[in-house]
């Protein structure tokens, strides 16, 4: 999952800069794509299933890609950090799809550190880890093994390119995990933003910033994203990513790169802007030769929910590259997301390419892309429901769900199905931070969807959303496996309490989301998209020399 803080300046743009100092990469254009499988990115280490990886590599190579990405969480991988213990299926997992490449020759690169899963078992989650790793010892050690860890696995391979930490797992923390004022001021005491403060300013000086009144530096928050002194804890944030993070995790995983952050960032007074905080210190990490940046057609636009027609969108692009190349004296560059279309929640408001005009802009990059950059990725190969269910097609077993003693997966033909006996029940509780990250509020319904059927002759299933006591839907099931769906309403948490009233019912692929990934390139059935053709045809012009 992406998330993006977009701003009508002149610069949009995330970057990745990748260390060369250890390794070389190939001059070839590199053509990649993100791979979730059949799941979303949030869930896709519990949720893949391995039958498929052959079909869909061999896909991806005949499109004309050489490389896949995945994402690696860091909760998934590493469940509890003290003491440090690692999921075993995810690490297997992970060396299987590396492999699976290698038959496919298909090369690889990684994105470690990645901040989104819905893992039950991890301890601390996901925003307790990244608020504390800034000044807890024991968990940023953890970290660094986890690092190595993943360095242990990766790194023989001869088809592993490089692995890269970005800036956005490490900042987008602070909007979800520190809401209070008390949590604001905790954190700045202990990560050392106050210590950072008081041996650049006086205390005045900060007050007159913050535009508030300090008495004691032990009163000083971080600050929220609309006030004035946010500028100041950027300061902080940039020199933690590369002195605290980066550097030291280049140690224990030598073919590590590092997205910076280039977007702007607004900074306000009495909630009005009055100034674009630019991260020119995440410039000067040293010893880098690559980099691979975020692409989307607001770079540089109005951004005021309009549309573009190919021509002024691709000059602009060949603008903002021009830049790129120049200010980062004529570097390598490899568009990490070509998000040339992104029909997500945060992109809404920006301006986008007219439909119309979105094969002509294809056709067109082509030389573009050529001319700047070494290599391009896609964010989404085949369209994905954003589905909030951990582990619902049950390849990790049982995992995730709360279920009775005659309750069991079977695997057939390498396909996990739960089969829940008469009587029994499997259940699992859906909390507001997974809807959250789901941005379920953003629509009118969740769609709740599932293959089931009766083990032999006819069973009855009864599915409620509100848990055991709550209002069920009932289904009559014959043996023939079949694909049911309905709509709930939006609420604040769900428990999904499934049980068989009859027979022995067969169940799998349950997902519960409201919106879909899509870019048009496959659609979720795995039928060729609108820009199916357009993205072929660019992939072979960028495979000519």
């Amino acid at each position: 999952m992406r998330k993006r803080v977009l701003s009508t300046s002149l610069m949009f743009f995330a970057v990745i800069i990748i260390s060369l100092s250890s390794y070389s990469l190939s001059f070839a254009y590199t053509r990649a794509v993100h791979y979730w499988g059949n799941a979303w990115p949030v869930t896709f280490w519990n949720s893949i299933e391995l039958r498929r990886v052959d079909d869909d590599f061999a896909s991806i190579k005949k499109d004309g890609f050489d490389t896949v990405i995945f994402a690696i969480p860091w909760c998934e991988f590493q469940p509890t950090v003290n003491p440090i213990s690692y999921n075993q299926r995810a690490l297997t997992t992970l060396e299987y799809l590396l492999k699976k490449a290698e038959e496919h020759q298909l090369n690889v690169m990684v994105r470690v550190s990645y901040a989104w899963d819905f893992y039950p078992g991890a301890k601390p989650g996901p925003c307790e880890r990244l608020l504390r790793i800034y000044y807890d010892k024991r968990l940023y050690k953890a970290w660094l093994d986890y690092l190595g860890r993943l360095w242990q696995i990766v790194g023989p391979h001869k088809n592993f390119i490089f692995a890269f930490l970005t800036w956005e797992d490490f900042f987008y923390v602070f909007n979800i995990c520190t809401q209070t004022e008390v949590e604001r001021v905790k954190f700045a005491k202990l990560s050392g933003f106050q210590t950072y403060l008081k041996g650049k300013f006086s205390l005045e000086e900060v007050s007159s910033v913050y535009q508030k009144p300090f008495h004691s530096w032990d009163t000083v928050p971080a600050p929220k994203r609309d006030e004035a002194g946010f500028k100041l804890f950027l300061e902080f944030w940039d020199d933690c990513l590369i002195d605290r993070f980066f550097l030291h995790a280049k140690e224990v995983f030598p073919k590590l790169g590092l997205e910076i952050r280039i977007d702007k960032d607004p900074i306000y007074s009495n909630k009005k802007l009055i100034h674009w905080y630019d991260h020119k210190r995440q410039y000067k990490v040293p010893g880098l030769d690559i980099y691979t940046i975020y692409y989307s057609p607001a770079w540089g636009a109005k951004n005021s929910m309009d549309y573009e027609l190919s021509n002024s969108v691709l000059k602009r692009l060949d603008c903002m590259l021009s830049f790129l190349k120049s200010e980062t004296g004529n570097k390598r560059i490899f568009i990490d997301q070509f998000n040339f279309y992104d029909n997500t929640f945060s992109a809404i408001g920006n301006t986008i390419i007219h439909p119309d005009a979105l094969k002509p802009f294809l056709g067109g990059s082509c030389e573009i892309l050529k001319k700047y950059t070494y290599g391009y990725a896609l964010w989404t190969y085949q369209n994905y429901e954003r589905s909030v269910i951990y582990n619902g097609f049950f390849e990790a077993g049982i995992e995730g769900w709360r279920h009775g003693d005659n309750v069991k997966v079977l695997t057939d033909q390498g396909d996990s199905k739960a089969i829940i006996s008469q009587g029994e029940s499997l259940s699992q509780v859906i909390t507001h931070d997974k809807i959250s990250v789901a941005v379920f509020p953003a629509f009118k319904k969740v769609n709740l969807c599932f293959e089931a059927s009766a083990k032999s002759n006819s069973a009855n299933l009864i599915i409620s959303v509100e848990g055991r006591s709550g209002n069920k839907k009932s289904f009559s099931l014959k043996e023939s496996p079949r694909q049911y769906c309905f709509k709930v309403p939006i609420k604040k948490k769900y428990e999904l309490f499934m049980a068989s009233a009859k027979g022995d019912v067969i169940i799998d692929d349950i997902r519960f989301f409201a919106g879909e990934q899509d870019l048009m390139f496959y659609e979720k059935d795995g039928k060729p998209g609108y820009l199916h053709s357009a993205i072929i045809e660019l992939n072979e012009c960028l495979g000519k020399n």
